[in-house]
């Protein structure tokens, strides 16, 4: 869904909405209230339903093990990426190439291979 496809919040008030938004400010959360309302209950069913609660699974410790879990995957992902451009690196190197980096006026940096 696009913000540009709706001139009214999303949450059913009727209120016109800026350009580029999809919800009068805080109505976001009031329309995710109202749902959870309606198919479980409260705020209480809707985590019972899902099996957190007193008697069941920790909310807090199934996100920050989520929120752990995709860091430590990032982390891992730009280790992968720092090794093969070290190894490009070393590739390079061993054919002759050398590497240099410029800033144009107005540009940011850009890396540019020259043979030697």
């Amino acid at each position: 869904m696009n913000a540009s496809d709706h001139a009214k919040c999303l949450c059913g008030c009727d209120q016109a909405v800026s350009k580029g938004r999809l919800f009068v400010p805080g109505h976001d959360r009031r329309a995710a209230a109202m749902l959870i309302r309606m198919r479980h209950g409260s705020i209480a069913g809707f985590l019972a339903d899902y099996g957190y609660g007193r008697d069941g699974k920790s909310l807090k410790a199934d996100f920050l093990r989520l929120q752990s879990d995709r860091a430590l995957r990032e982390h891992q992902e730009l280790e992968a990426k720092s090794a093969a451009i070290e190894a490009e690196l070393a590739k390079g190197k061993q054919d002759g190439v050398t590497w240099t980096t410029s800033t144009p006026a107005g540009k940011g940096p850009r890396g540019e291979r020259t043979s030697s």
